[in-house]
């Protein structure tokens, strides 16, 4: 038994990364990172644009209120 333990671990430590038992899968923190960066940009890009709806709402609300003097 103690053979077949170590010649696992003899054959895993040979075999590329991709293909070994033990090992844990690696992070991607670029990917991580890529993905915070998308989704800071999009809210800001959702709240610069409702800012911009607003802005367009109320000048069409001054434009309608006011009194044509002549």
């Amino acid at each position: 038994m103690a053979v077949q333990a170590l010649r696992c671990i003899v054959v895993d430590r040979f075999l590329p990364p991709n293909q070994r038992k033990d090992t844990l899968a690696k992070i991607n923190y670029a990917f991580e990172k890529r993905q915070r960066e998308i989704a800071k940009k999009k809210q800001k890009d959702q709240k610069q644009s409702k800012k911009q709806s607003g802005r367009e709402g109320d000048k069409s609300a001054d434009q309608s209120g006011k009194v044509m003097r002549g």
